[in-house]
């Protein structure tokens, strides 16, 4: 797979499920990493069961609630893609966002971040905004 998707998620299926939903419609050559968060069974089995109609997918599940930047890291140390997105579960995709983020990545030499709504975080970890999406934040 060319992109890896992680979107960590605690609990809210419908929210989930929506996200997951876009992606699917939205992507071409990718796959999606959930990071289960100690979510309630029900949720999980309905993620699991929108999860079956993607490309790829891996469903990472965490008994216990370690917070959103470790399920977040959890997903980040299986991935494989060549390009990485996260998002959170709210985010609901549209057109060919991948292969737009892929391109203003490759603009700037492969060496930044970009951010949601101009927002970002900077490799020294200071957030820095831009006027438009998708800007680079920062070269490092």
């Amino acid at each position: 797979m060319r992109y890896d998707v992680i979107i960590p998620y605690y609990n809210n299926s419908g929210i989930t499920k929506r996200c997951i939903e876009s992606v699917i419609r939205h992507s071409r050559d990718y796959r999606i990493i959930v990071t289960f968060d100690d979510s309630r069974p029900e949720v999980v089995k309905i993620v699991e069961q929108i999860l079956k109609s993607s490309e790829a997918y891996l469903h990472l599940i965490n008994l216990i609630n370690v917070g959103f930047p470790s399920n977040t890291n959890r997903g980040l140390k299986v991935s494989t893609g060549k390009f990485i997105a996260v998002i959170n579960n709210d985010v609901i995709i549209t057109g060919d966002w991948l292969t737009a983020l892929e391109n203003e990545y490759l603009r700037w030499g492969g060496k930044c971040f970009i951010g949601k709504a101009g927002k970002g975080v900077t490799k020294a970890g200071k957030g820095t905004a831009s006027p438009t999406f998708p800007e680079v934040v920062k070269r490092y």
